[in-house]
């Protein structure tokens, strides 16, 4: 991952001044700060040999509302990690808190809103603002509600800096676009992206997206509701044969939330093909259990397929990987 327009130096001061801002207006009611510990480990198989690892993220959040229009956001995170993907060498990315920079800024901009209309102007995660599937937030590869056909998106982990403009164009549909720039090391980089969404109704939303000239589609709906479970569905797709890694994707799955929010699980695929026309298939099932308001425990289970020693060296073989995670989330 390239490195942020900030400097470690200045993103370690704004994250202690920005900590220090909302701990020093705690009891101001215009205050809401959030803090997150995530903890995983790693059991990985892969060609008959066991390993195992870990990786940490922690993360805080905060939102000051300066007036009825006016709202600072700010956010940071630290992470630790071993880079378990490379263990198994999976391309999609198995864990989704992966960072090859241990301190980045993921936030720190300025939002107006009024009644039909939002604008942002700063630095903020571009994962969050398009393309994210609402019901696929606990899978934990980097593929399942994010297509990696947009892997040229400059944000995740950290920060993006531009302009977003969100307006809604009637109750049921809305457009977004926003201009996205960064400092690389052989000079700057800008895109332009562009989003439509569709709410049919209050369970369901189709997006159609355009960024750099190469589109993505997101739709998610509420299936059924049984008793004391809701079923949600979604299916993604992404195509790029200028700039990503991966030229076309494919996913989908079932979410399936018990109505008093302590227990959900998810079983989706994802299917990915590179510029070298490997093919990388995940099938991903989870469980997580909201213990206490403040404790989340979730076992996941990964089995991921891929073609490359096929395609690339001449293997008769498929690779076949197994990744097995207890993931631990503590809030407050």
């Amino acid at each position: 991952m390239e490195k942020n327009y900030l400097t470690k130096h200045r993103q370690l001061t704004l994250l202690i001044g920005l900590h220090g801002l909302a701990m020093s207006n705690a009891v101001a009611d215009d205050i809401d700060l959030s803090h997150s510990l995530t903890v995983d480990g790693h059991y990985l198989n892969t060609d008959d040999d066991d390993a195992f690892d870990w990786n940490g993220l922690y993360q805080f959040d905060l939102s000051h509302t300066l007036n009825e229009r006016l709202t600072l956001n700010g956010g940071a995170f630290l992470a630790t990690t071993n880079h378990p993907s490379a263990v198994i060498g999976d391309r999609q990315g198995f864990s989704n808190i992966e960072s090859s920079d241990p301190l980045a800024l993921t936030a720190f901009n300025l939002t107006y809103r009024n009644d039909d209309t939002r604008v942002l102007v700063g630095a903020f995660d571009e994962n969050s603002e398009f393309a994210g599937v609402n019901v696929a937030g606990n899978f934990l590869n980097s593929s399942m509600g994010y297509s990696p056909t947009l892997t040229h998106f400059i944000s995740y982990p950290e920060a993006a800096t531009g302009l977003v403009i969100d307006s809604k164009l009637s109750a049921n549909a809305s457009i977004k676009a926003a201009y996205l720039t960064r400092e690389l090391s052989f000079g700057d980089q800008q895109h332009l992206n562009a989003e439509f969404e569709w709410q049919p109704n209050a369970g369901s939303r189709i997006v159609a997206g355009l960024s750099d000239g190469h589109w993505y589609g997101v739709g998610e709906t509420r299936l059924v509701r049984m008793e004391a479970w809701d079923w949600h569905g979604f299916l993604q797709w992404g195509d790029n044969n200028r700039y990503a890694d991966f030229q076309r994707h494919l996913g989908m799955g079932i979410v399936v939330n018990s109505t008093t929010n302590d227990l959900s699980f998810g079983l989706a695929t994802t299917a990915a093909k590179t510029q070298r026309d490997v093919t990388e298939q995940v099938w991903e099932l989870y469980a997580r259990w909201q213990v206490t308001d403040s404790i989340a425990l979730q076992p996941d289970v990964q089995w991921i397929t891929s073609d490359h020693d096929v395609v690339v060296t001449g293997s008769d073989y498929p690779d076949d990987d197994v990744a097995v995670t207890m993931r631990m989330v503590l809030t407050w």
